[in-house]
Formats: structure tokens, sequence, C-alpha cells
């Protein structure tokens, strides 16, 4: 049977003037209806800009489940470290990686029964230009849709074209897009041909004859709500290959764009000396990156430019000449050489152009061998090894030795090889170098296979644009610098 689901939004709220509006009227209407989730834009509810710790507080304290934000969200220095703590307070997802907080996550109903995803944007035409929303949307949504019922979206944005670009963008893939920012209701809410509903800007929680009231008596005429209702059919189950959920939902955690950082670099400095040994060569000038879980990044860059380099510095098996890389928050080249390769091991999985295979073993015998050189027992890492080679369609290979494979196979085997100790993140240095285009769709569908089915990030080395086109990050290295595409 179809079941009925209610969202409420409440628009912008606008400093204690809208605080109060709502603590006055909204419990009223919350007992009548019965919202199932409640959704509030307060990101301009302390004094018209930005919002503190206890108007988090009140608006918990009538209903609110979740609180959405905008350009504002940071103009309140003192809620940077609350915006940590709590995953139901939200900022926009695209601002850059490492700003505090959550931009999206996956919530409850009141009565337990259906998870809601709530995605926060915001557009960048006359706004700060900060990441572009669409990609991010696109990234995002690949993460909680097959986790949720509906996916409820506020974009807060000053152009009404990007707004209705992004509706277009994402028709069919969420349920409902608020436009917020510029406290004026608009009357032009439709449902798009594939289903998406729809508005432009809700308006605001304020009077009706205003547009930023900061400290206005209490009117008569107010506009404040946006409601949106479902009917929700029979969902069919959603078989995970690992029968693991891959974002976590106890109580709702979204994925936390300071904590999943694997790996992240800061201010890496590569000098060699020039030939003649007069000079250096300065290969990497400065560069910073962090890799999410599950995220795949492509660098991309011309020959010699230092690609290699950078990753074999993020790998350890390369010092920088300054600077310093972290795998999950801790410092690897305070370790000790024999300490690094122990944690390389088991952190780092590496696929290269030229597979490095072991000549006199065979391939499940090259796939045991991290394993063993970690401490794994000959019958585990066994059973390992053959398992990771059928599920990349070598099962019938196993004893074969590398000249007797194709390239195309022993590139797969590679593969299987850096996935033995279950590392967190796969670095890939033009894996798809030598091979035809066969067997570059092939390997690089196993690529993102890997990520879908164990949350592993990935790093790609290449040259070709039409390889990093299909990853999530797209970075170019060029004299030394490191840019995000």
């Amino acid at each position: 049977m179809p079941e009925n689901v209610k969202i409420f939004f409440i628009a912008d709220i606008v400093g204690e003037t809208g605080l109060s509006l709502l603590e006055t009227i909204f419990p009223g209407i919350r007992d009548k209806y019965q919202p199932d989730l409640i959704i509030a834009n307060a990101e301009n509810s302390h004094e018209g800009r930005g919002l503190n710790r206890s108007i988090v507080k009140r608006l918990y304290d009538i209903g609110v489940d979740v609180i959405t934000g905008g350009n504002h969200s940071f103009d309140k220095w003192k809620i940077f470290s609350y915006m940590k703590e709590d995953s139901h307070l939200l900022r926009p997802l695209n601002y850059p990686k490492g700003n505090s907080g959550y931009g999206f996550g996956v919530y409850e109903t009141k009565n337990k029964k259906h998870k809601i995803g709530v995605l926060n944007l915001q557009g960048r035409t006359f706004m700060p230009q900060i990441d572009d929303p669409f990609s991010t949307s696109d990234w995002a949504l690949g993460k909680i849709k097959e986790e949720t019922d509906l996916i409820f979206v506020d974009f807060h944005a000053e152009a009404t074209a990007e707004k209705l670009a992004y509706a277009w963008h994402t028709d069919g893939q969420v349920s409902a897009i608020v436009g917020t920012h510029t406290h004026v209701p608009t009357n032009d809410a439709r449902i798009f041909p594939k289903g998406t509903g729809y508005i432009t800007d809700a308006g605001m929680t304020g009077p009706f004859d205003s547009v930023i009231p900061k400290n206005i008596k209490l009117p008569k005429k107010t506009t404040a709500f946006a409601v949106f209702s479902w009917k929700l059919m029979p969902k069919k189950q959603h078989v995970n290959p690992l029968n693991q959920s891959s974002i976590p939902h106890s109580p709702a955690k979204p994925i936390d764009m300071n904590k999943d950082i694997v790996l992240n670099c800061r201010d890496i400095i590569k000098n060699f000396k020039s030939e003649s040994g007069d000079g250096e060569l300065n290969i990497l000038r400065g560069v910073n990156l962090d890799i999410l879980q599950g995220e795949i990044v492509s660098i991309v860059g011309s020959s010699g430019s230092g690609k290699s380099t950078l990753l074999h510095i993020l790998g350890g098996l390369d010092r920088p000449t300054s600077g310093d890389v972290f795998w999950h928050g801790e410092s690897i080249y305070q370790h000790k050489p024999d300490k690094l390769a122990e944690l390389r091991n088991v952190n780092v999985g590496f696929v290269f152009q030229f597979h490095h295979l072991l000549p006199e073993f065979t391939a499940i015998e090259n796939v045991m061998m991290p394993a063993l050189i970690k401490g794994e027992s000959q019958q585990k890492a066994e059973k390992r090894a053959a398992e990771l080679l059928d599920q990349f369609g070598m099962g019938e290979r196993l004893q074969h030795r590398p000249s007797q494979l194709s390239g195309g196979e022993q590139q797969r085997v590679s593969m299987a090889r850096a996935l033995t100790n279950n590392p967190s993140i796969i670095l890939a240095d033009e894996p798809t170098g030598n091979l035809d285009e066969k067997n570059t769709d092939t390997i690089l569908n196993l690529l993102f296979q890997l990520r879908d089915m164990e949350e592993v990030s990935i790093v790609i080395i290449t040259h070709e644009m039409q390889i990093a086109n299909h990853c999530d990050t797209v970075y170019s290295l060029h004299n030394g610098t490191l840019d995000r595409m």
C-alpha cells in the first residue's frame, strides 16, 4: 500500500523577528499536520547574518529535524566548532574541502519508517566562487541514492537560471528542490517531467511586507512554509555486494568532509639536483591534496611534470624535500623506514603501468605476497588471493605465471595484489598505459567497481583526459603546482 510522507520546509528564518514568529505559530501547525520531517534554513537567524548554538537549540525545541544554510552560514565564528559535532546542522556541501561541518545527510522520519536524504548546495552566479554545485551534487547523490526513500535539496542561490539548470540536471534523481536566498517567494511551483518537485524560492520566515527584517514587531501577516507530500510505494530491497551499507545510519551520520579524509598532503616540495650538479630542479612546488574515503581522483599532466614523483611521495615510496603526507591523519614520514614499509603494506595498494609481477611466481602466489609479508598464514593468504582473482575474472588462471598471461590479465593480477591487505587507498600510475582500448575499458570498469564495492579511495595518474573525466575529482599538475580542474 502507498504511504504518505510529508516534509515541511521552513524558509529563510531572518533575525529575532523570524524566530519569534516561528516559536509563536509553528507548534500549532506542526501538531495539526504531523509532518514526518521538518527542515529549516537558518543562515540569517542571528541578527540577519549567521546563527549560533542557542538558535540551533531553539529550533530543535520546536521540532526542527535538520537545519540548512547558505552564504552566511559561517558569519558567526563561534558556530564553527559546533558544526563539526552536529550532523543535523548543514552548510552548503560545495564549500571547499576542509571547511567545518556537514553538507548532506540521511535522516530518519519521526516514525522511524523512512530515510530521507537532505542535501544543501550553494550557487555561484552572483555569489562567492566556491566549488561547482553540479558535480558536488553528483558525488553526494551517488553516495546516498540507494539508501534513501526521498532526497530533498535546499539550493541556496541568487539566479533563477542556475536553480532551474540544477533542477533539469537532477530531474528524476531527487524528490524536491527548494530554492532559498532571495527571501522573495516565487509563484512557480511545478513538477518536472521525471517527477522532481521544484520552486525557485520559498521566501522567508518573517513579515510579509519586508525582505530582510531584523527587528520588526510581530506582524499579523507572515510568509514561512513550503510543504511537500509524497505517496511512497513499497521499495525493493537493494542488495549490497559486501552486505554492508555504504553510509552508516546510526543515527543520521553523513559523510564527514573532515574525518573521512584517508590521505592528504601539505606543502609538498620536491627538488632534484641537476645533472650538472650546480643547481636544482624544482619538480613539486608546495602541493596540497585531500582525498576522501571512496573518492576517485585523477591527476593529469604532461610527461615529466612530476605526476609519478607525487604518487610515490603519497605512497611513502619517496620522501619530499619538505612538507608532509598523512594517512588517516597520521604523519607517515615521522616513522623509520621499516615501520613505514609496514604501514604502507596495510594502508596502500599500488598498481603500476608495467605490473611489476614476480616472473618466477604464479598469479596466485603474486597476489598472496603482501599478505605473507604482513604475517598472515599461507592458508589465509591463499584463500584471500583466490577470492580476489576470481572476482577479477582470473579464477581459471591461478597457476599461470606472468609470461603466460596477456597484458590485460597481468594488470588484473596486479590489481588483485593491490587489494590483498584491504588497503584504504589504491595508487595507480598509468594503469592502462600499455593496454589496448578493450583492456583499458575493462581495467577502468574494475577500478570503479572496486570503489563501489569496497569504499576504497583511488588515485589515478594519467595523461588521458578521456580517462580523467570519468573520475570524481580531476587535478592538473603543471609547473610543480596542483590545481583542481
